[in-house]
């Protein structure tokens, strides 16, 4: 439930950002948040991605070693 409600406040924070990028354009010289923050955002989702891959992994490597007569219904 803790990381649920970290989720939704994380979501609308976001939310609360997009009328930003809605505001008039600044300066010439202005940094380009979307493509950094694009960038950002796509580091997380790999690293999540990652740690998800590298766990189900694990929890099959568990299972083979705890039942190795199991080989055929685990898929590594």
């Amino acid at each position: 439930m803790r990381k649920l409600s970290y989720l939704f406040m994380v979501f609308s924070a976001m939310c609360f950002v997009v009328p930003a990028f809605a505001q008039g354009g600044a300066a010439a010289g202005s940094t380009n948040w979307v493509a950094i923050t694009a960038g950002f955002s796509m580091a997380i989702a790999s690293a999540v991605c990652g740690l998800a891959q590298a766990k189900a992994t694990a929890a099959a490597a568990e299972g083979l070693a705890r039942n190795p007569a199991a080989r055929p219904g685990i898929q590594l």
